[in-house]
Protein backbone atom coordinates (compact mmCIF):
# COMPACT_ATOMS: atom_id res chain seq x y z
CA UNK A 1 0.00 0.00 0.00
CA UNK A 2 1.29 3.47 -0.80
CA UNK A 3 2.39 5.83 1.96
CA UNK A 4 -0.29 8.35 0.99
CA UNK A 5 -3.03 5.72 1.21
CA UNK A 6 -1.76 4.51 4.61
CA UNK A 7 -1.80 8.11 5.78
CA UNK A 8 -5.40 8.48 4.64
CA UNK A 9 -6.40 5.34 6.52
CA UNK A 10 -4.58 6.35 9.70
CA UNK A 11 -6.18 9.78 9.64
CA UNK A 12 -9.62 8.33 9.06
CA UNK A 13 -9.29 5.84 11.91
CA UNK A 14 -8.14 8.52 14.32
CA UNK A 15 -10.74 11.07 13.22
CA UNK A 16 -13.79 8.83 13.04
CA UNK A 17 -13.46 5.64 15.05
CA UNK A 18 -12.43 7.18 18.36
CA UNK A 19 -15.10 9.93 18.34
CA UNK A 20 -17.72 7.37 17.30
CA UNK A 21 -16.86 5.14 20.24
CA UNK A 22 -16.84 8.08 22.66
CA UNK A 23 -20.16 9.35 21.32
CA UNK A 24 -21.99 6.13 22.07
CA UNK A 25 -20.22 5.20 25.31
CA UNK A 26 -22.29 5.27 28.50
CA UNK A 27 -22.12 8.53 30.39
CA UNK A 28 -20.77 6.73 33.44
CA UNK A 29 -18.96 3.45 33.77
CA UNK A 30 -21.23 0.66 34.95
CA UNK A 31 -20.59 -2.98 35.87
CA UNK A 32 -20.85 -5.19 32.82
CA UNK A 33 -20.81 -8.92 32.29
CA UNK A 34 -17.78 -10.61 30.79
CA UNK A 35 -17.59 -10.40 26.99
CA UNK A 36 -18.95 -13.42 25.17
CA UNK A 37 -19.82 -14.62 21.68
CA UNK A 38 -23.44 -14.82 22.81
CA UNK A 39 -23.32 -11.16 23.82
CA UNK A 40 -21.79 -10.19 20.51
CA UNK A 41 -24.55 -12.15 18.78
CA UNK A 42 -27.19 -10.10 20.54
CA UNK A 43 -25.55 -6.86 19.45
CA UNK A 44 -25.15 -8.16 15.88
CA UNK A 45 -28.83 -9.04 15.68
CA UNK A 46 -29.88 -5.70 17.19
CA UNK A 47 -27.60 -3.75 14.82
CA UNK A 48 -28.90 -5.70 11.83
CA UNK A 49 -32.51 -5.11 12.82
CA UNK A 50 -31.92 -1.39 13.37
CA UNK A 51 -30.11 -1.05 10.03
CA UNK A 52 -33.07 -2.62 8.23
CA UNK A 53 -35.37 -0.10 9.87
CA UNK A 54 -33.09 2.73 8.78
CA UNK A 55 -33.60 1.60 5.18
CA UNK A 56 -37.33 1.08 5.62
CA UNK A 57 -38.01 4.51 7.08
CA UNK A 58 -35.59 6.30 4.75
CA UNK A 59 -37.42 4.90 1.74
CA UNK A 60 -40.75 5.95 3.25
CA UNK A 61 -39.47 9.49 3.70
CA UNK A 62 -39.64 9.32 7.51
CA UNK A 63 -36.25 10.87 8.13
CA UNK A 64 -36.76 11.31 11.86
CA UNK A 65 -37.42 7.62 12.45
CA UNK A 66 -34.58 6.63 10.11
CA UNK A 67 -32.16 8.85 12.03
CA UNK A 68 -33.27 7.34 15.33
CA UNK A 69 -32.63 3.79 14.15
CA UNK A 70 -29.34 4.86 12.58
CA UNK A 71 -28.15 5.89 16.03
CA UNK A 72 -29.33 2.55 17.45
CA UNK A 73 -27.53 0.61 14.73
CA UNK A 74 -24.28 2.44 15.43
CA UNK A 75 -24.58 1.95 19.18
CA UNK A 76 -25.18 -1.77 18.83
CA UNK A 77 -22.28 -2.20 16.38
CA UNK A 78 -19.95 -0.37 18.74
CA UNK A 79 -21.14 -2.47 21.69
CA UNK A 80 -20.49 -5.67 19.72
CA UNK A 81 -17.05 -4.45 18.73
CA UNK A 82 -16.26 -3.64 22.36
CA UNK A 83 -17.10 -7.19 23.41
CA UNK A 84 -15.09 -8.60 20.50
CA UNK A 85 -12.04 -6.64 21.60
CA UNK A 86 -12.55 -8.02 25.09
CA UNK A 87 -12.54 -11.57 23.75
CA UNK A 88 -9.42 -10.83 21.71
CA UNK A 89 -7.62 -9.69 24.85
CA UNK A 90 -8.30 -13.11 26.39
CA UNK A 91 -7.48 -15.16 23.29
CA UNK A 92 -4.25 -16.54 24.76
CA UNK A 93 -5.95 -18.05 27.79
CA UNK A 94 -6.99 -21.30 26.09
CA UNK A 95 -7.83 -22.83 22.74
CA UNK A 96 -11.52 -22.26 23.43
CA UNK A 97 -10.85 -18.60 24.22
CA UNK A 98 -8.93 -18.25 20.94
CA UNK A 99 -11.81 -19.80 19.00
CA UNK A 100 -14.32 -17.42 20.56
CA UNK A 101 -12.07 -14.42 19.90
CA UNK A 102 -11.84 -15.35 16.21
CA UNK A 103 -15.59 -15.76 15.86
CA UNK A 104 -16.35 -12.60 17.83
CA UNK A 105 -13.96 -10.44 15.83
CA UNK A 106 -15.25 -11.84 12.52
CA UNK A 107 -18.88 -11.29 13.49
CA UNK A 108 -18.35 -7.74 14.75
CA UNK A 109 -16.23 -6.80 11.73
CA UNK A 110 -18.80 -8.23 9.32
CA UNK A 111 -21.50 -6.18 11.05
CA UNK A 112 -19.56 -2.99 10.39
CA UNK A 113 -19.03 -4.05 6.78
CA UNK A 114 -22.71 -4.70 6.22
CA UNK A 115 -23.54 -1.32 7.74
CA UNK A 116 -21.09 0.39 5.40
CA UNK A 117 -22.71 -1.18 2.38
CA UNK A 118 -26.25 -0.55 3.59
CA UNK A 119 -25.71 3.10 4.50
CA UNK A 120 -23.87 3.81 1.25
CA UNK A 121 -26.81 2.37 -0.68
CA UNK A 122 -29.14 4.93 0.89
CA UNK A 123 -27.10 8.02 0.01
CA UNK A 124 -28.77 8.46 -3.37
CA UNK A 125 -32.31 8.12 -1.97
CA UNK A 126 -31.93 10.67 0.83
CA UNK A 127 -31.10 14.33 1.23
CA UNK A 128 -30.54 16.97 3.86
CA UNK A 129 -29.72 16.01 7.46
CA UNK A 130 -30.44 12.30 7.01
CA UNK A 131 -28.13 12.04 4.01
CA UNK A 132 -25.44 13.83 6.00
CA UNK A 133 -25.95 11.52 8.99
CA UNK A 134 -25.65 8.44 6.78
CA UNK A 135 -22.50 9.73 5.11
CA UNK A 136 -20.92 10.60 8.44
CA UNK A 137 -21.73 7.15 9.84
CA UNK A 138 -19.83 5.39 7.05
CA UNK A 139 -16.24 6.35 7.99
CA UNK A 140 -16.75 5.06 11.54
CA UNK A 141 -18.03 1.74 10.19
CA UNK A 142 -15.07 1.44 7.80
CA UNK A 143 -12.61 2.32 10.54
CA UNK A 144 -14.24 -0.05 13.04
CA UNK A 145 -14.13 -2.93 10.59
CA UNK A 146 -10.49 -2.17 9.75
CA UNK A 147 -9.52 -2.12 13.43
CA UNK A 148 -11.25 -5.42 14.20
CA UNK A 149 -9.72 -7.14 11.18
CA UNK A 150 -6.35 -5.79 12.26
CA UNK A 151 -6.86 -7.52 15.60
CA UNK A 152 -7.88 -10.71 13.80
CA UNK A 153 -4.72 -10.48 11.71
CA UNK A 154 -2.75 -10.00 14.90
CA UNK A 155 -4.18 -13.24 16.27
CA UNK A 156 -2.79 -15.07 13.25
CA UNK A 157 0.70 -14.11 14.38
CA UNK A 158 0.06 -14.97 18.04
CA UNK A 159 -1.68 -18.31 17.61
CA UNK A 160 -0.49 -21.54 16.09
CA UNK A 161 -1.93 -24.81 14.89
CA UNK A 162 -5.70 -25.08 14.37
CA UNK A 163 -6.38 -21.79 16.14
CA UNK A 164 -4.19 -19.88 13.69
CA UNK A 165 -5.89 -21.66 10.78
CA UNK A 166 -9.30 -20.63 12.08
CA UNK A 167 -8.17 -17.02 12.38
CA UNK A 168 -7.08 -17.13 8.73
CA UNK A 169 -10.45 -18.60 7.74
CA UNK A 170 -12.31 -15.91 9.65
CA UNK A 171 -10.29 -13.17 7.99
CA UNK A 172 -10.82 -14.68 4.54
CA UNK A 173 -14.56 -15.02 5.15
CA UNK A 174 -15.02 -11.39 6.14
CA UNK A 175 -12.80 -10.14 3.32
CA UNK A 176 -15.01 -11.98 0.83
CA UNK A 177 -17.67 -9.32 1.47
CA UNK A 178 -15.27 -6.38 1.09
CA UNK A 179 -15.51 -5.88 -2.70
CA UNK A 180 -19.29 -5.45 -2.55
CA UNK A 181 -18.82 -2.86 0.19
CA UNK A 182 -16.19 -1.06 -1.86
CA UNK A 183 -18.56 -1.15 -4.84
CA UNK A 184 -21.36 0.40 -2.80
CA UNK A 185 -19.06 3.16 -1.60
CA UNK A 186 -17.73 3.74 -5.11
CA UNK A 187 -21.27 4.20 -6.40
CA UNK A 188 -22.05 6.65 -3.61
CA UNK A 189 -18.97 8.76 -4.37
CA UNK A 190 -19.96 9.12 -8.04
CA UNK A 191 -23.45 10.48 -7.38
CA UNK A 192 -24.10 13.87 -8.95
CA UNK A 193 -24.87 16.84 -6.75
CA UNK A 194 -23.39 15.62 -3.48
CA UNK A 195 -22.46 18.44 -1.10
CA UNK A 196 -18.72 19.05 -1.15
CA UNK A 197 -18.29 18.12 2.51
CA UNK A 198 -20.07 14.80 2.10
CA UNK A 199 -18.13 14.07 -1.07
CA UNK A 200 -14.88 14.39 0.85
CA UNK A 201 -16.12 12.11 3.63
CA UNK A 202 -17.17 9.40 1.20
CA UNK A 203 -13.97 9.68 -0.85
CA UNK A 204 -11.87 9.19 2.28
CA UNK A 205 -14.01 6.25 3.40
CA UNK A 206 -13.65 4.62 -0.03
CA UNK A 207 -9.87 5.02 0.06
CA UNK A 208 -9.74 3.46 3.53
CA UNK A 209 -12.00 0.54 2.59
CA UNK A 210 -9.94 -0.14 -0.53
CA UNK A 211 -6.71 -0.05 1.43
CA UNK A 212 -8.11 -2.47 4.02
CA UNK A 213 -9.12 -4.87 1.24
CA UNK A 214 -5.62 -4.69 -0.22
CA UNK A 215 -3.94 -5.40 3.13
CA UNK A 216 -6.39 -8.12 4.13
CA UNK A 217 -5.94 -10.10 0.94
CA UNK A 218 -2.17 -9.84 1.21
CA UNK A 219 -2.28 -11.27 4.74
CA UNK A 220 -4.59 -14.12 3.81
CA UNK A 221 -2.69 -15.15 0.71
CA UNK A 222 0.64 -15.09 2.53
CA UNK A 223 -0.70 -17.80 4.85
CA UNK A 224 -2.39 -19.85 2.13
CA UNK A 225 0.45 -22.37 1.52
CA UNK A 226 0.68 -23.15 5.24
CA UNK A 227 -3.00 -23.94 5.78
CA UNK A 228 -4.42 -27.48 5.85
CA UNK A 229 -6.26 -28.61 2.68
CA UNK A 230 -9.76 -27.97 4.06
CA UNK A 231 -8.85 -24.42 5.04
CA UNK A 232 -7.12 -23.83 1.71
CA UNK A 233 -10.32 -24.75 -0.11
CA UNK A 234 -12.31 -22.29 2.00
CA UNK A 235 -9.81 -19.51 1.30
CA UNK A 236 -10.03 -20.41 -2.39
CA UNK A 237 -13.78 -19.86 -2.23
CA UNK A 238 -13.26 -16.46 -0.62
CA UNK A 239 -10.78 -15.47 -3.32
CA UNK A 240 -13.26 -16.57 -5.96
CA UNK A 241 -15.91 -14.27 -4.49
CA UNK A 242 -13.43 -11.40 -4.36
CA UNK A 243 -12.34 -11.95 -7.95
CA UNK A 244 -15.86 -12.14 -9.40
CA UNK A 245 -17.09 -9.09 -7.48
CA UNK A 246 -14.07 -6.99 -8.41
CA UNK A 247 -14.49 -7.90 -12.06
CA UNK A 248 -18.13 -6.81 -11.88
CA UNK A 249 -17.28 -3.37 -10.48
CA UNK A 250 -14.50 -2.64 -12.97
CA UNK A 251 -16.68 -0.08 -14.83
CA UNK A 252 -16.84 1.98 -11.63
CA UNK A 253 -13.06 2.32 -11.46
CA UNK A 254 -12.85 5.06 -14.06
CA UNK A 255 -15.26 7.23 -12.05
CA UNK A 256 -13.44 7.09 -8.71
CA UNK A 257 -10.34 8.93 -7.54
CA UNK A 258 -7.03 7.99 -9.14
CA UNK A 259 -5.71 6.70 -5.80
CA UNK A 260 -8.65 4.33 -5.36
CA UNK A 261 -8.57 3.28 -9.01
CA UNK A 262 -4.90 2.36 -8.75
CA UNK A 263 -5.42 0.36 -5.56
CA UNK A 264 -8.47 -1.49 -6.86
CA UNK A 265 -6.63 -2.41 -10.03
CA UNK A 266 -3.74 -3.62 -7.88
CA UNK A 267 -6.07 -5.80 -5.79
CA UNK A 268 -7.71 -7.23 -8.91
CA UNK A 269 -4.29 -8.03 -10.34
CA UNK A 270 -3.24 -9.67 -7.07
CA UNK A 271 -6.29 -11.92 -6.95
CA UNK A 272 -6.10 -12.77 -10.65
CA UNK A 273 -2.45 -13.71 -10.29
CA UNK A 274 -3.23 -15.93 -7.32
CA UNK A 275 -5.79 -18.08 -9.10
CA UNK A 276 -3.20 -20.44 -10.69
CA UNK A 277 -1.42 -20.73 -7.31
CA UNK A 278 -4.67 -21.53 -5.49
CA UNK A 279 -5.66 -24.05 -8.15
CA UNK A 280 -2.29 -25.78 -7.90
CA UNK A 281 -2.58 -26.09 -4.12
CA UNK A 282 -6.25 -26.95 -3.77
CA UNK A 283 -7.29 -28.36 -7.11
CA UNK A 284 -10.06 -25.75 -7.17
CA UNK A 285 -10.49 -22.92 -9.66
CA UNK A 286 -11.66 -20.03 -7.43
CA UNK A 287 -13.67 -18.31 -10.12
CA UNK A 288 -15.57 -21.53 -10.78
CA UNK A 289 -16.55 -22.01 -7.16
CA UNK A 290 -14.99 -23.97 -4.33
CA UNK A 291 -16.29 -26.61 -1.96
CA UNK A 292 -17.90 -25.23 1.14
CA UNK A 293 -20.57 -27.14 2.98
CA UNK A 294 -23.56 -25.25 4.30
CA UNK A 295 -24.04 -25.85 8.02
CA UNK A 296 -27.11 -27.91 8.82
CA UNK A 297 -29.59 -26.62 11.36
CA UNK A 298 -28.40 -27.26 14.88
CA UNK A 299 -24.75 -27.72 13.91
CA UNK A 300 -21.91 -25.44 15.09
CA UNK A 301 -22.24 -21.93 13.64
CA UNK A 302 -25.40 -22.78 11.71
CA UNK A 303 -27.11 -19.80 13.30
CA UNK A 304 -24.63 -17.44 11.68
CA UNK A 305 -25.62 -18.48 8.15
CA UNK A 306 -27.51 -15.56 6.65
CA UNK A 307 -27.09 -13.44 9.78
CA UNK A 308 -23.70 -12.28 8.53
CA UNK A 309 -23.67 -12.24 4.70
CA UNK A 310 -19.87 -11.84 4.60
CA UNK A 311 -19.54 -15.34 6.07
CA UNK A 312 -22.13 -17.02 3.87
CA UNK A 313 -20.83 -20.18 2.25
CA UNK A 314 -17.64 -20.24 4.28
CA UNK A 315 -19.17 -21.24 7.59
CA UNK A 316 -19.30 -24.90 6.67
CA UNK A 317 -15.54 -25.28 6.93
CA UNK A 318 -15.22 -22.80 9.76
CA UNK A 319 -18.01 -24.42 11.75
CA UNK A 320 -16.48 -27.84 11.40
CA UNK A 321 -13.25 -26.54 12.84
CA UNK A 322 -14.83 -24.82 15.85
CA UNK A 323 -16.99 -27.40 17.65
CA UNK A 324 -19.18 -26.52 20.57
CA UNK A 325 -20.25 -23.06 19.42
CA UNK A 326 -23.58 -24.04 17.90
CA UNK A 327 -26.47 -21.72 18.68
CA UNK A 328 -24.33 -19.06 20.35
CA UNK A 329 -25.50 -16.39 17.97
CA UNK A 330 -28.87 -17.81 17.11
CA UNK A 331 -30.85 -16.76 14.06
CA UNK A 332 -32.31 -13.46 12.99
Amino acid sequence: MSRSLRSTVATLVAATLIPAVVAVAPAAAAPTSAPSVAGIGQHVQAATKASKRVAKYARRGNDRAAARFLLQARRQAVAGAREARGLAARAGASDAAADQAVLGLAAAAATYGNATQGFAGLIDTTSGPLQAALAKAIPGSVAGRTQLLGMLSGLMTQLDGPQRDRAALGLAAVQAGAPAQVAGLAQATTLAGLPVGLQGILDAALAAATAALDDGLAQVTALLPTLPPAAQAQVAQALGLVSSTLAAITPLLAQTTQLVTSTLNSVLGLVTGLIPQVTAITGVVPGAGAPGATPAAGTPLAGLQGLIPDLSGLLGGLGGLIPGLGGLLGGR
